[in-house]
């Protein structure tokens, strides 16, 4: 699969999961690197796997969610756009916080390895 080449391909793709969040909430326990971008409603979420390839959508990410998608290479192409925060951040509580409610509202917690890059404006 081919990797984003923008940010706004990025935000595309985080709408996209957040849209289908219902129909992936079976792998979002597993997330590890997740990706925020704050709308006027709140915050959306999206793992690195699903928002760091074009055009991704939730049936391929089930398929493939472990055969040829890599976090690791998304993340080098992610970071460009996005600033991990840790725990001196001053949203860091807020961040983790809508994290975990997101997963909760689909019956999962978060991956104690969990991190979130916020996506800059």
């Amino acid at each position: 699969m081919k990797l984003i080449t923008s940010r706004e391909q990025l935000v595309e793709n985080i709408r996209r999961y957040a849209g289908s969040a219902d129909e992936l909430a079976g792998l979002m326990a597993y997330g590890h690197a997740w990706y925020a971008w704050r709308t006027e409603g709140g915050w959306l979420f999206a793992p690195s796997k699903f928002i760091g390839y074009e055009g991704m959508d939730a049936e391929t990410y089930r398929r493939r969610n472990n055969k040829g998608l890599d976090g690791r290479v998304t993340e080098k192409v992610l970071r460009q756009w996005a600033d991990p925060i840790g725990q001196g951040h001053p949203q860091y509580d807020e961040l983790h916080a809508a994290l975990a409610s997101l997963l909760t509202h689909q019956g999962k917690t978060p991956n104690t390895l969990a991190r979130i890059s916020i996506v800059r404006s």
